[in-house]
């Protein structure tokens, strides 16, 4: 991962902060300059986080550590003397700055995986992450697609751009390396890791608001039935803020693990806008060729009704609807579509595969 030369934390917070993330990342030495999200931190962490901050007696919230994401950064927020409103890119890895590896966030907005990929990818070039855009700026593909490639181009000296997206967000992937083509910028490598095609996506993905999409997230964790009487009763029922909507769920004992409503609200609210343009855009044709990793097993997961959805990995995930079949290199991972990535095995044929691309 990449880490900065140590420089000890200096001050009570910034030492607070260190023993919190010392012990919810599972690290040894946290420096000043260190990074949460490159410390292996994603969004389930940085609830915890929150919480345990909340203990010490500090409120925040999710994206204050999504904007600010250094320790010493983070601190200075908490003393109240810094708020950005742009996030920053994520360093995982420190190589080569005129070949940059950059990994767009999953359909949830985690970039976890980078971080896995990252650490043991071999290789002499600069790893990074591209979080998301705030949620407040807009909504449509091209405004997300002109923000976050603004935010790559803000890494100086790079000639040569590789770009890698996992799930949903790999639909991200392939829009910003055509808009970074149409600006004439060496687009590398396309690399897109069990990424459907748009027009292959449930219909539900583009209904679905984000009470629904909470509503969804708990049955698929089994916290809550599809047919409990609540589940109808929430959906019908009209709230002012998505906030007042978590905490009703959260007085249900629904949402236990939410400690940061309003920072809850907003990540799912930027889940919302982000699903609705990934969902909405029409991939026309890019230059070169797509690299697709396509899982070896079918996945199943369960609609808002209780039904059944398989996934069906196929070689190449509905992308011939944008780019001749001869122009995708479909490469096979063991796993399903969340194994592939979760199970170590699984996940270090991915990074082979990868890795005897880029070298």
């Amino acid at each position: 991962m990449a880490r900065e030369v140590y420089k000890a934390p200096q001050g009570e917070i910034e030492y607070t902060l260190a023993t919190i993330w010392r012990e919810l990342l599972g690290v040894e030495q946290v420096s000043r300059y260190d990074n949460f999200f490159a410390l292996g931190g994603h969004s389930l962490l940085a609830t915890q986080f929150i919480f345990e901050l909340k203990k010490k007696g500090y409120c925040s919230s999710i994206r204050d550590l999504m904007l600010n994401p250094t320790l010493s950064q983070y601190a200075l927020v908490l003393r109240g003397e810094r708020h950005f409103n742009q996030p920053a890119l994520i360093p995982f890895k420190k190589g080569n700055a005129q070949a940059c590896l950059f990994f767009l966030p999953t359909g949830e907005g985690d970039l976890w995986y980078a971080n896995e990929i990252s650490q043991v990818l071999p290789g002499e070039y600069s790893c990074f992450g591209v979080p998301w855009p705030s949620v407040e700026r807009g909504g449509n593909m091209e405004q997300i697609v002109n923000e976050m490639v603004t935010l790559i181009l803000s890494q100086r000296g790079c000639e040569r751009y590789r770009l890698v997206g996992y799930s949903a967000g790999g639909i991200l992937t392939y829009a910003i390396a055509e808009k970074l083509q149409r600006m004439n910028l060496n687009v590398d490598f396309i690399g897109l890791i069990d990424v459907l095609h748009p027009r292959l996506l449930p219909e539900e993905t583009r209904k679905y608001g984000p009470k629904e999409l909470i509503l969804h997230s708990l049955i698929l964790d089994g916290i809550i039935r599809h047919n409990e009487p609540l589940v109808e009763a929430l959906q019908q029922r009209e709230f002012e803020h998505l906030a007042d909507f978590i905490s009703c769920l959260k007085q249900s004992s629904y949402l236990d693990d939410v400690f940061d409503v309003p920072g809850e609200a907003h990540r799912w609210e930027q889940r919302d806008r982000m699903i609705k343009a990934i969902a909405d855009y029409v991939p026309p044709a890019v230059d070169g060729r797509i690299h697709i990793y396509h899982s070896s097993d079918e996945f199943v997961t369960k609609g808002m009704s209780g039904e059944e959805n398989v996934w069906q990995p196929t070689k190449t995930l509905g992308w011939e609807h944008s780019i001749t079949v001869d122009k995708i290199v479909s490469v096979k991972i063991p796993g399903d579509h969340a194994s592939m990535m979760s199970d170590k095995a699984h996940r270090s044929v991915l990074i082979d595969e990868l890795s005897r691309v880029f070298n």
